[in-house]
Formats: structure tokens, C-alpha cells, sequence
């Protein structure tokens, strides 16, 4: 019988120097290719296409950021002190505020924190929507 090294592991020594299996050379830290790069899987849209699906989504969110501003811009252009809100219980009487009751709460609350300045970040929305649509 000869005397034979033992390491304590049922692994071949080439499992547990790291070499690939089966003579499939891979270099150390490569990652192994996606399968798009095995030509498994196509893109569903074309690059032309995904373009101007991106220039249209964010034409379409400029415009929304827009609707939104404006709606911002009307209720604090409605904005009435007497309209009920988080702080104040009202009169009683109609709401004033031309989005009603929730009109009258982001009023308030808007007006109480930036006061006139609620104005400018009206104006910066409308700028950066009109700027997403130009894109």
C-alpha cells in the first residue's frame, strides 16, 4: 500500500483548485453570457421605437405635471381663510375654494407653510412641465 495525501474533502482536485469542469475554460471572474447574449431572447420593440416611446411618455408626463400645477394654481388662486381646513372649523357655509373641501385643506396647509411661495413652486411646475414636453 502507498502512502497517500489526504486533504479530508471527497472532491476531485480540480473541483477544489477552481478550474472549470470539463475543460471549459472560463476566466476568473468572467460572468457567464445573458441570454441575450446567446440570442435566446429579442427585444419586443425596436431601439427607434423604445425612443419614441420614451419621448412620448415623457411628453405625456410634462403634460400631466402641467394639470397638475394648474390645479394647484386654482385652488390657492380660491384659497378663503374661512374655508374649513386642519385649523379651522369653518362657518358653516358654502365652501369657497374651487376644488372644495380637499381644495381648501392643500390650500391651507400650503399657504400656512410657504405662504406666497406656494405661487413660485406653481410657476417652477408649469416651467418644468413645459420643459419635459420639449424633450
Amino acid at each position: 500500500m502507498t502512502a497517500a495525501k489526504t486533504t479530508g474533502s471527497a472532491r476531485p482536485e480540480s473541483a477544489r483548485s477552481g478550474a472549470a469542469p470539463h475543460g471549459t475554460a472560463r476566466s476568473a471572474g468572467a460572468k457567464p453570457p445573458s441570454d441575450a447574449e446567446r440570442g435566446r431572447f429579442k427585444p419586443f420593440l425596436s431601439e427607434r421605437m423604445r425612443q419614441v416611446l420614451r419621448a412620448r411618455l415623457q411628453e405625456m408626463a410634462g403634460f400631466l405635471l402641467g394639470l397638475l400645477a394648474l390645479a394647484i394654481f386654482a385652488l390657492l388662486a380660491s384659497y378663503a381663510p374661512s374655508d374649513p381646513s386642519l385649523n379651522t372649523a369653518g362657518s358653516g357655509g358654502e365652501i369657497k375654494n374651487w376644488l372644495g373641501a380637499p381644495g381648501a385643506l392643500v390650500a391651507d396647509l400650503m399657504r400656512q407653510t410657504l405662504g406666497y411661495a406656494a405661487y413660485l413652486f406653481v410657476i417652477i411646475q408649469i416651467g418644468r412641465a413645459s420643459c419635459r414636453e420639449r424633450v
